[in-house]
């Protein structure tokens, strides 16, 4: 009976109307509607109905899809759509809590999930031992890490001081490290992807922040009477000024690739100031420098490749550019100071940063081997949220790439993390010098760069773009 099944489910993936719709999946126009559709859920607080239809495109996939290419979208537009009422860290009746909806986004997510084994079961092309050996060259090192937050704080004497929250949450950042990279470095059939597929995605992404970001200062009261801005007001239903500054600074050099490769280049090049300006307005001064890195080095490349195609619309929008900034900055300078009168006041004050890498890598050198676990012990950081459900669950952070794997994994977790850093720049180096490669290459740079000064890599969903990017930089293919 299955075999009849299956036979039948080849016979409609070679249905016309079917291999249109695939041929539209791979194209930047799906990845487009798919961050409209975030744009709405997030406007119109409607998650669950966004994530239904994403699921109901999840099991088209499933059953009639070439691969799962066009899932890649779909997962950083979850991350991205919660609405600001919706926080699980701000409100107690976010629909991500059990009793409130996060029961039906599970069941849901589960059906899929049950859809995908199905599908690599029974599909000897894409699933089955293709799936199994397909090559995944930086798995070794991914896998490192993952074992090393597995066994963060033992032998410490605290690992169970939280029952298995601690390794539950451990695993938890092991498959939003490790799981997508596997996952899509199998099932999706690479020679047919489009180079710039993950640059669409990013830019897509980008926009979808920067339409956020618009709507809380437009709903949100953040600017004063005074004309200053409130940068404790500036939240989303998944992060708070700094996550929402880092993940739209990792989305500037797409802007800039498409700049050079697009017809009407200039509007990619717009679009790149405008991410800038977005995340200028979250105030956040880890996100503006990560940005300020990013715009800089993808601004000199893209002049550089426009001068070398003779691209002369693209360098008179790069010198009108320039001229804007100056010109905002030389019509505008009080007001802007006022408006970002917080941020400036702060200036280098490390908000008690210093004091806190202090205290992390005391808890290091206190458990050297495998850290203290993911739940402070002697000095707790200070934590964001007051929502007891979710900082009950979530542990606070050391802000710091570093530090963090220091203290809660140890000298282990530092030695895993050196590993898998050297396999991604081997493999990133060992890539032809390509524009999408090194674009690919300056956002996740940008993102380990922010990581240094916030804890990005350990909020979920930086990760899973990252592992994401990781998988595109060693399986999509090369072109000339």
């Amino acid at each position: 009976m299955s075999e009849r099944n299956g036979g039948r489910l080849i016979e409609l993936r070679g249905h016309p109307l079917v291999r249109k719709i695939n041929r539209w999946m791979a194209t930047p126009l799906y990845v487009m509607t798919i961050m409209l559709l975030a744009v709405i859920g997030y406007v119109c607080s409607a998650e669950i109905a966004v994530y239904t239809v994403y699921m109901f495109i999840g099991l088209y996939l499933s059953l009639l899809g070439d691969d799962y290419l066009p899932v890649m979208p779909m997962v950083f537009a979850c991350y991205i759509i919660p609405s600001a009422r919706n926080n699980p860290g701000v409100s107690e009746g976010s629909i991500f809590y059990p009793e409130n909806g996060g029961l039906f986004i599970l069941g849901i997510g589960g059906f899929f999930a049950i859809s995908i084994v199905a599908r690599l079961c029974m599909d000897r092309e894409l699933g089955g031992m293709v799936f199994l050996k397909a090559k995944r060259k930086l798995l070794p090192g991914l896998l490192a890490v993952g074992a090393a937050y597995l066994l963060a704080g033992a032998g410490s004497g605290h690992y169970f001081d939280k029952g298995l929250q601690n390794l539950i949450f451990g695993g938890l950042q092991f498959i939003a490290l490790v799981f997508l990279y596997w996952f899509f470095a199998g099932a999706v059939r690479w020679e047919r992807v489009r180079t710039d597929y993950l640059v669409w995605m990013g830019f897509g992404y980008g926009l979808v922040i920067l339409c956020e970001i618009l709507h809380i200062y437009l709903t949100g009261n953040l600017v004063r009477l005074d004309g200053v801005i409130e940068i404790g007001k500036i939240s989303s239903g998944w992060g708070n000024a700094n996550n929402i500054g880092a993940m739209i600074a990792m989305t500037v050099p797409f802007a800039f690739y498409l700049s050079c490769r697009e017809k009407h280049g200039w509007i990619y090049n717009f679009c790149a100031s405008m991410l800038l300006v977005g995340v200028v307005l979250t105030s956040s001064r880890t996100a503006i420098l990560g940005a300020g890195f990013a715009y800089g080095c993808a601004f000199l490349m893209s002049v550089r490749r426009s001068r070398l195609d003779g691209n002369r619309g693209n360098l008179i929008a790069h010198a009108l550019t320039v001229l804007a900034v100056i010109a905002v900055i030389v019509v505008f300078w009080d007001k802007l100071l006022r408006l970002f009168t917080i941020m400036i006041d702060k200036g280098f004050d490390s908000s008690r940063r210093d004091t806190l890498y202090v205290a992390g890598i005391k808890q290091w050198l206190k458990y050297p081997i495998f850290g203290g676990t993911f739940y402070p012990i002697d000095y707790r950081p200070e934590e964001w949220s007051e929502v007891a459900a979710f900082t009950a669950f979530f542990p606070p952070r050391w802000h710091n790439t570093l530090v963090q794997l220091a203290a809660c994994c140890g000298t282990v977790g530092l030695a895993a993390y050196g590993w898998h850093r050297y396999q991604t720049i081997r493999l990133w180096w060992g890539r032809k010098e390509q524009s999408h490669v090194v674009c690919i290459g300056l956002s996740v740079l940008s993102l380990l760069l922010m990581s240094l000064l916030d804890c990005h890599m350990y909020n979920i969903g930086p990760a899973l773009f990252y592992s994401m990017a990781l998988a595109f930089l060693e399986k999509c293919p090369d072109t000339k």
